[in-house]
Parts: C-alpha cells; structure tokens; sequence
C-alpha cells in the first residue's frame, strides 16, 4: 500500500473490506477485518456499523466484486469519520478508457461483476457529488505499472488529511453543496 500518513497510524480506527497484506494490523488503534463468507463478513451495500465510526476504510480490489457498486461507494463513505477516508483501488483502471459491466458475476473474469476504466471517476461524481474523491497515480511497486488510488472523503478535513501528504493527486470532484 502506498504509505499514507504512518505517525497517524496509531491513532487510527480501521475497517479493511477483504484480507490484504499491504497493512499490518498493530499499526492501528483498532483493526477490523471483513472476509468474505466468513463470520466477520460485512455486506459493503448496507454495512451494519454506525454512521462515522471508522478513520480509515481500506478497500483494495474488492468494489468490482459488489453487485451495487453506487450503494458500496455510499456506504463506504457513511462509516467514516468527518476527518477520515476511503482508500480504494481496483485492477487497472488507469490502463483501460471504459468500464465493462457485466450485471453479473462473471466466473472467468475472477468473479468480477464488471472491470473498471478511467470512466469510473463519472461514477464517483454522479454517486459521491457531495464528498470529496482524489486521485493519485502510483507506479505498483510490484511491476512498475502506473496505477490508480481513489481516496473518498466526507468532509473538507478528510480530503485535507490526503491533499497534504499528496500534493499532486488530482481532485476528481468535491461536494457540491
């Protein structure tokens, strides 16, 4: 994961949708991982924790998975705190213009109900035209791939807590009330 904002980290209380090996559990105040199938599985269209609980919401290639994606975006950023966010990415939008869509799971394309492009960020601003979305382009440590991370956030001091550690992110929109 790109590092955030580490010296935050301890005050931090997490949800990360999914296991995932780019954070470890001791870097946060509070931790709660959400897996699939399991007992601790939390359903991202409807997810049952109160408005504003959490300071950081991890969701790393999870969204092309959800049936409704414009009901996960909102409630992804329902649960977070007025100065938190959403880290969000999904497989290669930066390298595909338009999304494919399915309306279902497709079995051979690893269960995804579609595959996002750059024309995902339409989305963030007919879905989330009253929270903030930024983007920042990153190579992949991995394989030097340039690739896209979304941060979603509530309020002014949430997209600040991005905007100051990533000074050139792009703003894909802002809330328009």
């Amino acid at each position: 994961m790109v590092e955030l904002m580490s010296d935050e980290f301890s005050r931090f209380n997490v949800l990360q949708i999914s296991e995932d090996r780019c954070v470890e559990p001791d870097w946060f105040s509070s931790h709660y991982v959400s897996v699939y199938g399991t007992s601790t599985s939390l359903d991202l269209q409807d997810i049952h924790r109160p408005s504003g609980t959490f300071d950081l919401v991890i969701c790393n290639h999870v969204l092309e998975h959800v049936a409704d994606d414009r009901a996960a975006l909102r409630e992804l950023t329902r649960v977070i705190k007025d100065d938190g966010f959403v880290f969000l990415t999904f497989p290669d939008p930066a390298n595909r213009p338009v999304t494919s869509d399915w309306g279902f799971p497709r079995e051979d394309q690893h269960g995804h109900y579609r595959m996002y492009g750059r024309d995902v960020e339409n989305l963030f601003r007919e879905t989330l035209s009253h929270r903030w979305v930024v983007c920042q382009e990153v190579a992949d440590p991995a394989t030097g791939v340039n690739d896209l991370i979304y941060f979603l956030a509530k309020t002014d001091a949430g997209a600040k807590r991005v905007l100051n550690r990533y000074t050139e992110a792009q703003i894909i929109c802002r809330p328009t009330n």
